[in-house]
């Protein structure tokens, strides 16, 4: 007589996964761009700061939506946030959405008043790429219907 032996049920909650990789390199990522870059615009006399002296309220407008969608935009792949709070999982896409909207388009006559030309082309580029990616999930879920994002 055999006796086979299952293994307990694995926990998995404390192990390190990829995703959590991807989060520390994200999170390195963004505090280099703020130690080295963003922390130069709070300079009045920078030369990122001059540079963009002449449209602050393009600026503003690029800005401030473009900084809460890339802060937000991790969340939406949370499938926990998805399963427990659904409302605000809808909540936050909705705002990445409008966020994107707002950033990407203003880009483009930012690059078009700062130049150089070269930019321009590049900036529209991006900011398409970033309209089309957002747009596309967002079409998918509503054509599939609600249930598809409360199913995860």
């Amino acid at each position: 007589m055999t006796t086979t032996t299952t293994p307990g049920p694995v926990n998995t909650r404390n192990s390190f996964k990829a995703k959590h990789a991807l989060w520390i390199v994200f999170g390195l990522m963004t505090a280099l761009v703020i130690l080295t870059r963003d922390r130069t615009l709070l300079d009045p006399h920078s030369f990122l700061r001059q540079r963009y002296a002449p449209i602050p309220l393009l600026m503003f407008l690029h800005g401030i939506p473009g900084a809460i969608a890339l802060f937000i935009a991790p969340f939406q792949f949370s499938s926990r946030l998805r399963q427990s709070h659904i409302g605000m999982h809808r909540f936050m896409g909705r705002l990445y959405i409008f966020c994107v909207a707002v950033a990407a388009s203003i880009s483009i006559p930012v690059a078009v008043i700062l130049g150089p030309s070269v930019l321009v082309m590049a900036v529209t580029t991006q900011a398409i790429g970033w309209i089309v990616t957002t747009a596309t999930p967002f079409i998918v879920f509503a054509r599939a219907g609600s249930s598809t994002t409360a199913s995860g």
